[in-house]
């Protein structure tokens, strides 16, 4: 989840130094990059249903932790501090904010499936990564200009290596790290039948993803990205005491939160959370109404804390949202490839459209530095506050754990339900470990299944949900209901009792031998 950083850390690294700060590099790449997001995420969908990717994630974390340290570094260097750039170094820079974007995406995908094998530990985790990309981002301000740069520029580097050494330990264990031949073969429905991938396999239906969830966040967050543009203005005079301030807002309640989404604490703790963090934003809002503007159009002092905590509440929003993607990635067994694109695209469409949004307002409303400005700051923060006490109320619907998916009729012509419903009564009952496992490998030989999908067949018959069987082969939720699906298939029947039935047919045949 480092990946997530990686724009953030990039930009106070293209920020001036010294010299007036009217219009920096990061203004171009930093908003290309979440339009990337925003794009990425709208397409994903569309893309899926045609096209399954099988080009093993490896390949996707290397290609993509090199394309982004290249582009971080072309985009460094075109940066001149104090003049304004030329409109060839602008779309220099937002070329590379282009890819910049989607190759955090890429690799927010690969970290992100590899954090829902975490079980319990997975919210924690991803937290964590988030906390560390706060003090990282504190940090920055503090470093050298020089040195940030080049950390800016290796963040990436450091991420994709990191994810492939990890997987390199892992792939003896789970084949489904680095597949091989993910998807040259297709039945008549377009389902892969080789190594499904972690990254890319699970179901692909829009309608399982959080929805509301993501509303609510990306609501409070839309308004937290749009006060602080429109304060701002054109001018980044007090970017470099708001953006750390938000920073520091945000690491505090993201601290606050490591209680609340600890392991155990179940899937509404996230809901709790965001319930925390909507009257810290509305105290924001009230704060910077009602204070007093300095010079610049900024409000000082305590106006100033305002908008940091505003601000702060937005970057704490946006974190929350990836952690729903999180937990709905492990619980409901839908592709990683797909959820994080989309929650990148939640994420990157929010700040985008909040800045934007707050920019346009400054240029066609009076200045926040006039008095009619100053009415129309308090306006909108009244009517954010207004905002956030309709979202408190609101209901936040949960997502539903991948192995309690009730079954339907339809499930083995690629219906999403191809998890059982726990609770169906095991198969083997009164044998030992041997003498089950030695019936269930006759079993597959018999109809054709390939090593991993027996391992998935053993402990299906023995009763684990689809969640469960994910965590005990360190695969995701998908990956396991993929392999489910293709068991079904080849077994032909359509649910965790028919195939049970199936496995009790075969073994009375074999007169109950092994």
């Amino acid at each position: 989840m480092l990946a997530w950083g990686f724009v953030a850390c990039l930009s106070p690294a293209l920020m001036p130094s010294s010299g007036p700060i009217d219009s920096v590099g990061i203004e171009y790449a930093y908003y290309a990059s979440q339009l990337t997001l925003l794009v990425l995420g709208a397409c994903a969908p569309a893309v899926m249903r045609r096209w399954r990717p099988s080009v093993p994630p490896a390949a996707v974390a290397a290609a993509s932790a090199v394309l982004a340290c290249t582009t971080a570094a072309v985009c460094a260097l075109s940066v001149t501090a104090g003049v304004r750039p030329h409109v060839v170094t602008v779309a220099l820079q937002a070329a590379c904010g282009v890819a910049y974007g989607a190759c955090g995406l890429l690799l927010t995908v690969v970290w992100g499936a590899r954090l829902t094998l975490e079980g319990e530990r997975a919210r924690l985790l991803a937290l964590t990564s988030f906390l560390l990309c706060y003090v990282l981002y504190l940090v920055s301000f503090l470093m050298p200009q020089v040195l940030l740069r080049t950390a800016a520029v290796l963040a990436p580097l450091v991420s994709g290596g990191a994810w492939l050494y990890d997987s390199w330990r892992r792939s003896a264990e789970s084949p489904e790290v680095w597949p091989t031949g993910g998807g040259a073969s297709h039945e008549p429905g377009g389902e892969s039948l080789g190594a499904p991938g972690e990254a890319s396999a699970g179901e692909i239906a829009l309608s399982i993803l959080p929805w509301r969830q993501l509303v609510l966040y990306a609501t409070v967050a839309l308004v937290g990205n749009f006060v602080p543009a429109y304060v701002m203005g054109s001018s980044y005079a007090r970017a470099g005491s708001i953006f750390p301030g938000a920073s520091a807002v945000a690491l505090g309640l993201a601290l606050v939160a490591v209680p609340i989404v600890r392991p155990g604490a179940g899937p509404r703790s996230l809901d709790r959370f965001y319930r925390l963090v909507l009257p810290v934003a509305a105290l924001g809002m009230l704060v910077a109404a009602v204070s007093p503007l300095g010079q610049a159009g900024v409000p000082d002092g305590v106006g100033t804390s305002g908008v940091v905590v505003v601000a702060g509440a937005s970057m704490t929003i946006q974190m929350t949202t990836m952690l729903a993607v999180v937990q709905s990635t492990q619980l409901t067994g839908v592709s990683p490839l797909l959820s994080f694109s989309v929650g990148q695209g939640v994420v990157g469409g929010v700040v985008a459209i909040g800045n934007v949004l707050g920019r346009l307002a400054w240029a066609v409303l009076p200045g926040v530095a006039s008095p009619l400005g100053t009415t129309w700051l308090a306006l909108f923060c009244a009517a954010g506050v207004f905002c956030l006490l309709l979202l408190a109320l609101a209901p936040v619907a949960q997502a539903r754990p991948a192995g309690r998916v009730e079954e339907r009729p339809d499930a083995a012509a690629g219906g999403g339900a191809t998890g059982a419903r726990e609770g169906a009564d095991p198969a083997g009952v009164g044998l030992d470990d041997e003498a089950f496992d030695a019936r269930v490998a006759a079993f597959a030989v018999d109809v054709g299944l390939t090593p991993r999908e027996t391992d998935v067949l053993g402990l299906l018959l023995r009763g684990h949900s689809v969640a469960s069987i994910g965590e005990r082969l360190f695969v995701t939720a998908g990956t396991a209901k993929t392999h489910v699906l293709h068991i079904y298939r080849k077994v032909g029947v359509n649910s965790r009792q028919g195939l049970i039935d199936r496995f009790e047919r075969d073994a009375a045949g074999r007169g109950g031998a092994a």
